[in-house]
């Protein structure tokens, strides 16, 4: 209700009860000649009139109050951010529009201000689970906001990087040059910058925000390292096969040569050469294989069907098809693998994991030492352990033994692909096991993969 809506209803009606006590009294007048009479009862009147006129301003002053304090009620509780409410309905209709106007505001100041914050929380989970590291700098080159990854980049915690300086946390010109030129042109910028001091290489992009007056840059490092190691991965990848493709083609060709400049008309040289073509030939036919088999294993285009699986009698399978594949004199393999395990994995898939480290140990061992295979349960694995009394292996060689075409003894590079070991570690994690490798100069080498038990 409007503040003067009674009062204006009191003025109305005033005049036309002024003019009846008018009427009124001049009727009394008549009849009651006695003056004093008369007085007393104007009087009367008067005082009536004076009381009706107070009642009827407190009435409109405790409405008046009573709206100012729901609505102060009602301001006070906006003010502490608290939406849960409602202002009582009131009888009278103005009021009443009023207290539903004020109802509906704050309902949909609740709404505006839920959304805003679930706008904010997600925006928030964005840039927290984003691998890109992001901070936002204002125009004073002091950094306002960081997601996790620039946290974990940059080595802060919380909120402890709040109003630190660009230049304190990131010392590299380049960088600050960029937010700087950025800002100044209203452009995005990029580049791509190698940070020493993290040894990795990142693609910088400088983003103006403009709020208001305040000129702020929003920072993205994205890690280019991995793709970097990828194309290097690649580089050497081509390259090395490569250059195991070009050996054999080139002792080929030179026989070749040899045979056709005469050679062949000697028999015993004719002889000693086609045996020396066939096993390049074999050898690059073993290589391409391996290329093939590698692939496959690692496009997963294979289905796994997982089988449960005598262990000893996979074992004993593998050591025959390992002495098979060589000529003459070999060291003694021994299975010292407990009869009762049953493991659940693919037989075809384990087999090779086998025969390809027994062959390995075989290559690095003299005929006459030794070589076993012996288990041991580890909760819900078993972990099968391949061991030979060779040579053994530098420590600096045991983290590359199973990357591609890593040979740890260069002086017998016609020995194997190079890919066997490679082959190993992703048919073993194909199983959801992982291999490993121990091993002392002098006294032998253990490679060792696990493999799940049958439930």
């Amino acid at each position: 209700m409007r503040n003067f809506d009674l009062v204006k209803l009191v003025l109305t009606i005033l005049p036309s009860f002024l003019i009846l006590s008018a009427f009124a009294a001049s009727f009394l007048l008549v009849f009651f000649v006695d003056s004093q009479l008369f007085q007393v009862f104007f009087s009367f009147l008067v005082i009536i009139l004076f009381f009706v006129i107070a009642g009827i301003s407190i009435k409109v002053i405790n409405d008046q109050k009573y709206i100012l304090d729901l609505l102060t009620d009602g301001m006070e509780h906006l003010k502490s951010e608290s939406y849960d409410f409602t202002l009582p309905a009131t009888k009278k209709g103005k009021q009443n529009e009023l207290i539903s106007i004020f109802n509906e505001m704050a309902q949909k100041m609740e709404i505006n201000l839920s959304q805003m914050n679930l706008d904010a929380e997600t925006l928030s989970v964005v840039l927290d689970n984003m691998d890109d590291s992001v901070m936002v700098v204002n125009s004073s080159n002091e950094i306002d906001l960081m997601n996790n990854s620039a946290l974990s980049l940059f080595n802060f915690t919380g909120q402890s990087f709040k109003r630190r300086r660009l230049s304190d946390v990131v010392r590299y010109h380049q960088i600050l040059q960029l937010v700087n030129s950025s800002r100044e042109s209203n452009e995005t910028l990029n580049l791509e910058i190698e940070l020493f001091d993290l040894s990795k290489t990142f693609f910088v992009s400088s983003t103006p925000l403009n709020f208001q007056n305040e000129k702020s840059i929003l920072l993205n490092f994205h890690d280019l390292s991995d793709l970097y190691q990828l194309d290097n991965t690649r580089r050497e990848f081509v390259s090395n096969v490569s250059h195991e493709l070009r050996s054999p083609i080139t002792s080929i060709s030179v026989m070749l040569e040899t045979l056709e400049s005469g050679g062949i008309n000697d028999e015993s040289v004719r002889d000693k050469y086609l045996e020396r073509i066939s096993g390049e030939v074999t050898r690059m036919t073993l290589l391409i294989n391996d290329l093939l088999e590698l692939s496959r294993i690692e496009s997963g285009v294979d289905q796994i069907e997982m089988d449960h699986l005598n262990l000893v009698s996979i074992i004993e399978e593998s050591i025959n098809m390992a002495k098979n594949r060589f000529y003459g004199d070999h060291p003694e393999i021994r299975n010292l693998a407990d009869s009762e395990i049953v493991v659940n994995g693919t037989k075809d898939h384990i087999i090779q994991i086998f025969v390809n480290l027994i062959e390995n140990a075989i290559k690095y061992t003299d005929k006459d030492g030794e070589i076993s295979v012996s288990t041991e349960i580890d909760g819900q694995f078993v972990k099968i352990n391949i061991r030979d009394s060779g040579q053994g292996i530098d420590d600096e060689h045991i983290s590359h033994l199973f990357e591609r075409f890593y040979k740890a003894d260069k002086s017998r590079s016609d020995s194997g692909t190079g890919l066997g070991l490679a082959i190993v570690k992703h048919l073993t994690q194909t199983q959801g096991g992982s291999v490993s490798v121990t091993s002392q100069i002098g006294e032998g080498s253990v490679f060792s993969f696990t493999l799940q038990l049958a439930q």
